[in-house]
């Protein structure tokens, strides 16, 4: 029974600190690019294809 009660508080409290990781990494690649990993790796990939386009 005591499980059960974990359980009910656990799980919520997990999916809301993944929705708000989530938003986080929107709002920052969208703000600050070169901040992340991700928006690095797309400011490099438009670089790449610019040049290729030159």
């Amino acid at each position: 029974m005591e499980e059960e009660r974990v359980d009910y508080v656990a799980v919520p409290v997990g999916l809301a600190m993944l929705l708000i990781y989530h938003g986080w990494l929107l709002l920052t690649v969208l703000r600050n690019p070169r901040r992340t990993v991700i928006g690095l790796n797309a400011e490099s990939r438009h670089q790449w294809v610019h040049s290729l386009m030159a």
